[in-house]
């Protein structure tokens, strides 16, 4: 997919005749889909069919429509509202600029071709915007600070960019992060001037801080801004298709709250804040210290998630935040390490969720009148979600146990229609389909559901992909027992909501348990 800024291909974007191509394969799909749903309505499993897709039906229901309300603000958002935000900040961006550039760099052991190309597009960022430009770069070695001096180098070491260079202590992103933006704070930042937060393994397309930084002289309540991502994924069609999804994904739902002038994660990849609101000492101490109170872990320190507690620092002072869709920052993307498909996406995800269930119950607890109606439901569906998403497999399971295996195809087929139709809605959005989405989608959403709550009963459990470190208190095995004990509870107490939902289990006239039959009906 080509864009305006400067004609670069975002990789790993197909062609659009591909993406025809592979849209007229699946809406055929579709088609012999509810041909096949069709037949086994008219089958002599036809009453089981029905009150199959009946039993389920209400939280589907619910839950495809919350879909359809996000898909609608996207659009809305995408073709009406940010088209003249874009022209806004472009006029302002003809006749002003911001005084100065900070940009904050973490770089944790990357590929040193990777870091060539990451410094060297902020270079040309920095040069094409036309402003001094102090970069600050938390690196790991000297091959880091190396690639730094060839990229100056190669640019003819413009006098109006500025390196600094500062050694991690191996502690985590975050205490790197808090040096780093100590270090601006003690050159007394003028307020008309922006700091860029970026990893090290992310590069900027041209024209990346052009076309960003004018939205804050636009808007004189917006805090921080991000951006779209795409990637250059390191793996099989499997691992790229994954990450292409979670991408399209995260435009849809990033277009849909930006609506609301909040977002749900201010990305560590690359975010675009306000200098006067970086350099305060509570922004500080939260990037470096951020932690939570849980009932019965106590205090735990936040290790990950550095944009969860930026995020919900803004959310805290009612700072407009805002989703830039037509900039795209790119990653250098893998799974971690030594792991197959599998084990890979369900570490990243585990990392992932635990950010997020940290941080999503301070938020709710702002409440609707400081978040706004849309953005605090939003957290809360986050909370629901994993559960309702599990209700489908365990009510098809029950069923196929207690009454008939063809349950199992009924639920196949509900499955390839809901989440064929839910990759086709979300591939308009990126000019991307892949025959892999529906199956992908539904991975994230079962195995993500329950990731959520396997996470859910284990907070004190962190540590990072790529780094090695971990929870710096002792884990405590009575604590992982109750867990256990919780989470299993918890599971028993959703089985059994779910066998009284169908109508599985019943209560007779004489007062004893048993499991309900559709040939009872």
């Amino acid at each position: 997919m080509r864009h305006r800024n400067g004609g670069t291909i975002v990789p790993g974007v197909r062609s659009r005749a591909n993406f025809l191509v592979e849209l007229i394969v699946a809406v055929s799909y579709l088609a012999i889909l509810l041909i096949g749903a069709r037949v086994s309505f008219n089958s002599e499993y036809a009453p089981m069919a029905r009150t199959f897709f009946l039993t389920f039906g209400i939280i589907a229901l619910w839950r495809y429509t919350w879909l359809g309300c996000h898909l609608w603000r996207a659009r809305k958002y995408s073709l009406d509202v940010f088209p003249e935000l874009r022209k806004r900040a472009d006029k302002i961006s003809a006749q002003s600029k911001v005084d100065h550039i900070y940009v904050l760099i973490t770089s944790y052991f990357i590929d040193p071709d990777h870091t060539f190309q990451v410094f060297d597009s902020i270079v040309r960022n920095a040069l094409d915007y036309g402003v001094p430009t102090t970069i600050v770069a938390a690196i790991t070695d000297e091959e880091d600070a190396t690639a730094l001096r060839a990229v100056l180098s190669a640019r003819g070491n413009p006098s109006t960019i500025e390196i600094i260079t500062q050694f991690q202590s191996g502690e985590g992103k975050r205490p790197a992060m808090a040096e780093a933006l100590r270090t601006i704070a003690r050159r007394l930042p003028s307020p008309n001037s922006v700091v860029v937060f970026m990893d090290g393994d992310v590069r900027l397309e041209p024209g990346a801080l052009r076309m960003t930084i004018p939205f804050f002289l636009a808007d004189p309540d917006l805090g921080a801004l991000t951006t779209n991502n795409s990637a250059n994924v390191d793996g099989g069609s499997w691992t790229r298709e994954w990450f292409a999804v979670r991408y399209a994904q995260r435009n849809l739902y990033m277009s849909s709250l930006s609506l609301s002038d909040r977002v749900l994660c201010l990305t560590g990849r690359f975010s675009v804040y306000r200098t006067s609101m970086v350099v305060e000492p509570e922004f500080i101490d939260i990037v470096e210290s951020d932690h939570i109170r849980h009932w019965r872990f106590g205090r735990i320190p936040l290790l990950s998630g550095d944009d969860k507690s930026t995020w919900f620092y803004l959310l805290k002072k009612r700072r407009n935040m805002l989703y830039v869709p037509d900039v795209f920052a790119i990653g250098f993307e893998k799974l971690p390490d030594k792991m197959n498909f599998f084990e890979g996406t369900t570490s990243l995800m585990t990392r992932w969720y635990r950010n997020m269930l940290q941080t999503s119950w301070r938020a709710i607890g702002l409440g609707p009148g400081h978040l706004g109606g849309f953005v605090w439901w939003a957290l809360v569906d986050q909370r629901i979600s994993y559960w309702t998403t599990l209700v489908g497999p365990v009510v098809a399971v029950l069923l196929a146990l207690t009454i008939h295996p063809v349950f199992i195809l009924f639920y196949f087929i509900w499955v390839l229609i809901t989440r064929l139709v839910t990759s086709i809605a979300i591939s308009f959005r990126t000019d991307r389909f892949s025959m892999l989405w529906p199956v992908l989608t539904y991975y994230n959403q079962i195995i993500g559901s329950w990731l959520k709550t396997y996470v859910m009963f284990r907070l004190n459990h962190q540590g990072w992909t790529r780094q090695p470190i971990n929870n710096k208190v002792p884990k405590q095995r009575f604590q992982d027992v109750v867990s256990l004990i919780l989470h299993v509870t918890t599971l028993g107490a959703f089985l059994l909501a779910v066998t009284f939902f169908t109508g599985l289990l019943n209560m007779p006239e004489d007062g004893g348990w048993m499991l309900f039959r559709l040939s009872d009906f």
